[in-house]
């Protein structure tokens, strides 16, 4: 009590450094007074009403002292985004990776590693959580003002990162730099493309956010591994056929943010012989118009994570990507009947999003030759038997957009997916609840339209442990 007292004393009642200090304490290995005492001598000034900010900076200075060796790289690496940004989890971790940040542990998925690093920043209040609309996942983080300015003071004074405003700076960077973020939102135009200096040479990691008309040439970074591209309404069209010269890309994100009404006009045009970029492991090209998929992208060995614009066509062969853990944004409707089947060789699948529509049903029947109830009966019963070698699945959603589908076809099938834990069945039209819904036991989220609910269907709703969100809905009325 005497030792928590006066760190209280030296924390001046700002409640960041109280939160910050009180982080550092709880992950102290073992809690013994030496180890307080320890915080609270390192703890040199004492912060008074008008303490300055090079007081408050130096608690904050502390906190990232004490973290661990694997966690201060990717600590510093949210200095790639710019001031008040909401930093998605699933592509900080993808950039982790990427990066090379994130190390090996036997018998644990360098995946979810990642994830323990993003969750282990939270627990010590150096990012603050994001979560969903009913407060149960993270699916964001943001930086306090504060602690972006010790970031970006770090950055400075390592070399680990470098971020620029002006593309007239690009050509004035003098120290050797290995990541680099250029924020060129509320800058004006250039009006001659830009070399960049011989420094940016080794640039391991580039992101731009806002865009620009003239943008450095992709082929000058030739040792990339990460490329997150975040453009706004400026720029129409991206032209990504030089990234087969960058062997040792990994992570590749392009996007339009949505500043403005009206769906994102961002073309985006891939190389024909993507296959070239062999270490590939995140491709997302999530809000574009429209993109074309290079046949060869079922030869990437190691890719994991693939999100295209939604109603993409699978391509064919999608079965070969064996590595693939994220699948998001194709259309059965506009994909062949072959590659739907393939989905069920996608083992490793932990996230499937797809979009379904009666359009679906003619692309069957031209393959088996039958009336429209026939082939809606052939094609149900191959999508059943394909998620039901699923069993990795951790995220499904089976949307259709243009029409109520029966779902009554599925209500038969034995999934094996029992560590499912996001369920989204919008679209789909069923008699009663399916009764293996209630075997998925860490189901948390669960979209699902019934036409009628009796007893037997609440009871298997009631016993899902996890549920946090459920809907039994018809014609629009919601039951929670």
């Amino acid at each position: 009590m005497e030792v928590s007292c006066e760190i209280l004393k030296k924390c001046g009642g700002l409640p960041l450094a109280i939160i910050t200090v009180a982080s550092i304490l709880a992950n102290q290995p073992t809690k013994i007074k030496e180890q307080w005492e320890y915080i609270k001598n390192s703890l040199s000034v004492e912060l008074a009403e008008d303490s300055t900010l090079e007081d408050m900076m130096h608690i904050l200075d502390l906190s990232y002292k004490n973290l661990p060796r694997h966690l201060k790289a990717c600590f510093l690496y949210l200095g790639i985004y710019p001031e008040d940004w909401e930093i998605r989890r699933n592509e900080l971790v993808r950039q982790w990776v990427a990066g090379g940040f994130v190390g090996n542990s036997p018998g644990r998925d360098v995946w979810d590693i990642a994830n323990s690093y993003f969750n282990e920043l939270i627990n010590r209040s150096m990012i603050q959580p994001a979560y969903d609309d009913l407060n149960v996942e993270v699916l964001s983080c943001k930086l306090h003002d504060m602690m972006r300015d010790l970031i970006v003071r770090r950055c400075n004074e390592d070399n680990f990162l470098r971020v620029l405003h002006d593309l007239q700076d690009v050509a004035q960077v003098q120290d050797k730099v290995r990541r680099l973020s250029l924020d060129l939102s509320f800058r004006n135009d250039g009006t001659m493309p830009i070399t960049t200096s011989g420094h940016l040479s080794k640039v391991r990691s580039l992101a731009i956010f806002g865009g620009s008309q003239h943008i450095p040439s992709f082929l000058e970074f030739k040792f990339i591994r990460v490329l997150f591209l975040d453009f706004s309404k400026l720029v129409t069209r991206i032209d990504l056929t030089s990234i087969t010269q960058l062997s040792q890309l990994r992570y590749l994100k392009a996007e339009c943010s949505i500043w403005f009404t009206g769906f994102p006009k961002l073309s985006t045009i891939l190389p024909s012989q993507i296959c070239r970029v062999r270490y590939l492991e995140t491709l997302e090209l999530p809000w574009t118009s429209s993109c074309s998929i290079p046949k060869d992208i079922i030869y990437l060995p190691r890719l994991s994570h693939l999100v295209l614009p939604l109603g993409t066509r699978l391509p064919d062969g999608i079965g070969k990507l064996k590595s693939l853990r994220t699948l998001r944004g194709f259309s059965l409707s506009k994909s062949s009947f072959e590659n739907t089947k393939d989905i069920s060789e996608l083992t490793n699948l932990e996230e499937l999003a797809l979009i379904i529509s009666r359009e679906v049903y003619w692309n069957t029947m031209l393959v088996c030759g039958d009336d429209d109830d026939t082939s809606e009966s052939i094609w149900m019963a191959a999508l059943s038997s394909c998620l039901e070698k699923l069993s990795n699945l951790k995220r499904l959603s089976m949307e259709s957009y243009s029409v109520t589908l029966c779902g009554d076809a599925l209500s038969s099938f034995s999934p094996s997916f029992h560590k499912l834990e996001d369920l989204d069945l919008s679209g789909w039209a069923f008699s009663r609840v399916p009764i293996w819904i209630g075997d998925l036991q860490n189901l948390s989220m669960l979209e699902l339209t019934s036409k009628s609910t009796c007893r037997e269907d609440v009871g298997i709703i009631g016993m899902l442990p996890s549920l946090v969100r459920g809907y039994k809905a018809f014609r629009k009325k919601l039951l929670r």
